[in-house]
């Protein structure tokens, strides 16, 4: 028996009005997550429970810490940390990956394996306040020189100098680092 507006509500299975309570909770649910994303869809599916988004697959250069294909990662903490110190660590092994005097090498980051075929192209290291032979002994001490697809440069006076650059890199770039963006 089909279900009209003129069908008495006694004459409705129970689980049919128990099914129409839960959509139109849902909905309302909705309704409320659109109204705090100010319309705004990608912010819309932000508010999403996890469980609940069709999220496309992302690429890691670093599995589980870093994307790959031209997403950010940020770190940031006070002075004097070792922030430095772990980017520099984070380039020397992801250009280790695609270097060919380490042929075969599985670099790992923080314990997590580096993506090979995202790690395939130049690293860049740009620095806003450490020296040139800081950075140089921190790179020896984890290479001993045989780094081609490492590049590093300092002394920039802006961000723009600094990626000009990155720019100037021929072929692509695996990743960019660019430490401390407060200095531009």
């Amino acid at each position: 028996m089909p279900i009209t507006p003129d069908t008495p509500t006694a004459e409705i299975p129970l689980d049919l009005i128990e099914q129409c309570v839960a959509d139109v909770d849902e909905l309302a649910k909705l309704a409320a997550r659109m109204r705090r994303a100010g319309g705004d869809v990608d912010r819309f599916m932000g508010l999403m429970p996890r469980s609940e988004r069709k999220l496309e697959p992302v690429s890691f250069l670093v599995s589980g810490l870093i994307p790959a294909d031209g997403m950010i990662t940020l770190l940031a903490g006070p002075e004097a940390v070792g922030k430095s110190t772990l980017v520099t660590t984070l380039a020397v092994e992801v250009a280790k990956v695609a270097c060919l005097a380490y042929p075969g090498y599985e670099g790992h980051f923080l314990g997590m394996p580096i993506n090979e075929t995202a790690a395939q192209g130049t690293v860049v290291l740009l620095s806003g306040e450490e020296a040139s032979t800081v950075i140089d002994e921190r790179i020896m001490a984890q290479d001993g020189g045989k780094l081609d697809n490492l590049d590093v440069s300092n002394g920039h006076s802006n961000i723009n100098e600094a990626l000009g650059v990155a720019e100037a890199t021929e072929g692509p770039i695996s990743l960019l680092i660019v430490d401390c963006a407060r200095q531009y």
